[in-house]
């Protein structure tokens, strides 16, 4: 049995996600000549044997993402020199953690402009 308040609560939910703005979050993109870079500063991250193989899984999870979730997925540019120093002025670990807390702070940047 459909109690018609639950029926009413779900449909507002569905009408208020439908017109709410997505979501942001921003996904590290690396490049070409600096991936190997990475994997050296970032020894213990799960890597692609090669960047094309990591560019395909990332194109995929990023639609996957933006179609599953209502969110917008933007590709933010890391350079593992750039990552590094923020890294020393911020008194952080060269780790995972602090890669996920860099892109944030550069989608921040990206997205306030």
């Amino acid at each position: 049995m459909v109690f018609p308040w639950r029926q009413q609560s779900s449909e507002r939910r569905r009408t208020r996600s439908r017109s709410a703005a997505p979501r942001v979050i921003g996904m590290p993109w690396f490049s070409t000549d600096d991936y190997e870079a990475f994997k050296r500063l970032l020894p213990a991250r799960h890597w692609h044997a090669s960047f094309q193989t990591w560019q395909a899984g990332a194109e995929q999870l990023r639609q996957e993402i933006e179609t599953s979730a209502h969110t917008r997925v933007i590709p933010v540019p890391v350079y593992s020199h750039a990552f590094a120093d923020w890294c020393r002025e911020q008194q952080r670990d060269i780790d995972c953690s602090s890669l996920r807390e860099y892109t944030m702070v550069l989608t921040h940047d990206l997205t306030a402009a």
